[in-house]
């Protein structure tokens, strides 16, 4: 049985190489803004997911300098849109990984 991971920045360089490094793992993409919460909602309880890795930020400092009311919507209430949706569906994991380095483990449960 194959699990259904959804997955969030998969343009991002990571996200290539997360989507290409699991076989028995299949995934799905956000294809939107995180900061819709419509649509961040709709797509985690249309795919019905057993875990979602969250890739989705702005990144460098120097961008994130550049336009801090952007960079704020996306990485804390697009965030935040991911969070409150796998909270109503019940998702038992997420793994939000920030700037190549710190990787957080949430659980739900």
């Amino acid at each position: 049985m194959s699990l259904k991971f959804g997955i969030t920045g998969y343009t991002g360089s990571l996200g290539r190489i997360i989507a290409k490094s699991h076989n028995r793992v299949k995934y799905f993409y956000f294809k939107g803004d995180i900061r819709d919460r419509k649509k961040v909602f709709n797509w985690i309880e249309n795919k019905k997911f057993d875990a979602i890795i969250h890739l989705a930020a702005i990144v460098p400092i120097k961008v994130v300098n550049a336009n801090k009311k952007k960079a704020y919507q996306v990485n804390y209430l697009g965030t935040k849109n991911i969070i409150d949706a796998i909270k109503k569906r019940n998702i038992k994991w997420m793994k939000y990984i920030i700037f190549y380095y710190y990787v957080f483990y949430v659980s739900f449960f």
